[in-house]
């Protein structure tokens, strides 16, 4: 039945309307519009590729038939979703389509096809993953920036402590070796000139005095070489199994003429299998700066404990020296491990040291593995431990 004029018109206008939705939305448009009767009356190119030499039997789900039978409100679609045209034998393709009807006309407006929507989720994927890995990049890039500024700090700190380290060097070398070198000197300049004026028991004084001196210098240098060679890496480390009872008398052997001039006494509670693994020479050099720091903090007429005992576990001894002396403060205490803070206290007979000899103590125990530490009671004495591997 022929459309009339209004009904014609008010269709075009409903076409035109849903043509530039289309348009608007894809770039690509399939037009189609049939009679009821199952005429094709009008087609664009892109439509006409897909419904070939039999149009209508080209609509393959929905089928003509069933897209006659649905119903909508009038400029509203009969039908909303994908339409799939072509020839079921061959290829076809699947439309987002939106169907209209208008009295004896059906109009098929099609956008976007599936092969088209996967190409689109395609390219989005792929953009999806440079997004990502551009993602990681970045994070990787900022842990890298991170590890470096890290490794800044820590380069930072390093100079800080190299500089602290010269600094205490030159403060030494200016205070504490000018002191027993300016006695040297001076006594010794004393006795060139007046030697002859001076009975034996003075002479003897004076030499006492020179060697004194020249112990001091000798010890303080000796810190020096030994601090020196440790933060330069030049102290060789050669762990081996040894006995802790034998090392323990040889260095209380080496300082008993030390010991005596205060009539300290030791008491050795070491049992005489105890063996560590550790290096010898370093771990000689920690007992000998401890049983030194003991005689030379403890009272007269005193004794000097060194004893061993488990350690935190099974495969670490603990070592101790127990001193009965001036013991120290909680703030000197904080003070003893850090080079900065670095303090030399005198003896209680005025026995003067770089204080270098416990960051020495520090430096090899940790060396082997192990850890320093200090109980101290101020006026009653000190116990300095460490731990060590057992063999």
């Amino acid at each position: 039945m022929p459309m009339s004029t209004n009904q014609n018109t008010d269709f075009c206008i409903f076409w035109q309307m849903e043509m530039q939705l289309m348009l608007h939305i894809s770039p690509s448009i399939y037009l189609a519009e049939f009679s009821t009767d199952g005429r094709l009356l009008h087609t664009n190119a892109s439509m006409y590729e897909w419904l070939g030499a039999s149009p209508l039997k080209s609509l393959l789900n929905p089928t003509f038939e069933q897209l006659l039978d649905m119903t909508a409100p009038l400029s509203n679609p009969v039908y909303n979703g994908f339409l799939t045209i072509g020839d079921a034998q061959g290829t076809f393709i699947s439309l987002q389509a939106l169907v209209f009807r208008k009295d004896e006309r059906l109009l098929i407006v099609g956008g976007m096809d599936a092969k088209q929507l996967a190409d689109h989720n395609t390219r989005l994927s792929h953009l999806n993953a440079e997004i990502s890995n551009l993602q990681r990049q970045l994070i990787r890039e900022k842990v890298t920036l991170e590890a470096t500024y890290q490794q800044l700090n820590q380069v930072n700190a390093s100079l800080k402590e190299s500089n602290a380290t010269k600094d205490k060097f030159l403060s030494i070398m200016a205070h504490d070796l000018r002191s027993p070198l300016t006695a040297l000197m001076g006594l010794s300049e004393v006795l060139m000139e007046n030697s002859d004026q001076y009975s034996r028991e003075e002479m003897n004084t004076f030499i006492r005095l020179i060697n004194e001196a020249a112990v001091k210098t000798y010890r303080l240098l000796d810190d020096l070489l030994v601090w020196s060679r440790s933060q330069m890496g030049k102290m060789p480390f050669n762990p081996g199994s040894m006995k802790l009872d034998q090392l323990c008398h040889e260095v209380i052997e080496v300082l008993n003429q030390t010991a005596a001039t205060k009539r300290i006494t030791f008491d050795v509670k070491v049992a005489e299998d105890t063996l560590v693994f550790a290096d010898e020479a370093m771990i000689k050099t920690v007992l000998r700066n401890l049983v030194s720091n003991a005689i030379k903090f403890s009272w007269s007429d005193s004794v000097v404990t060194i004893f061993s005992e488990q350690g935190p576990s099974d495969a670490m001894l603990t070592v101790g020296l127990a001193d009965k002396g001036v013991g120290m403060t909680e703030e000197a205490m904080t003070k003893l491990w850090s080079l900065s803070e670095l303090l030399s206290t005198k003896g209680t007979n005025n026995e003067e040291g770089t204080g270098l000899g416990l960051l020495i103590c520090k430096e090899f125990v940790e060396k082997q593995g192990g850890r320093i530490w200090v109980d101290s009671r101020q006026g009653e004495g000190s116990t300095f431990c460490f731990t060590v591997p057992m063999a």
